[in-house]
């Protein structure tokens, strides 16, 4: 994995434990995926705290002066902010639960 691209995930990581962000897995799909070298799955306890992980992820990035693109919304339970080389999927834990994606992703790739 390029060394840049493992600290900006790493930092992503860091800005989310730093808003209490829960159960962050990260999947490195370099070599896997054409569109990301990692896929990240993060659990909110609450629609406020979806918007406000993309709101803060949206600020991060755009102040590296980094076009982000977000889709979903808290009320859905799912929000996706593509970070550029990170892709990540912000969810309600039933949200999670149901789609599964961390089943599928496994199964596919080794998570680091």
């Amino acid at each position: 994995m390029n060394k840049v691209i493992q600290n900006e995930c790493k930092e992503i990581v860091t800005l989310l434990e730093d808003h209490k962000a829960e159960n962050i897995i990260v999947f490195h799909v370099e070599g896997i995926s054409s569109y990301a070298d990692d896929i990240m799955l993060v659990t909110a306890p609450n629609e406020r705290a979806l918007e406000a992980y993309r709101d803060a992820l949206i600020e991060f990035e755009e102040a590296k002066g980094e076009d982000v693109k977000s889709v979903g919304k808290g009320s859905s339970g799912w929000i996706i902010v593509d970070c550029g080389n990170t892709i990540v999927h912000l969810l309600l834990e039933e949200k999670r639960n149901e789609i599964a994606l961390e089943e599928l992703l496994s199964k596919s790739v080794i998570s680091d």
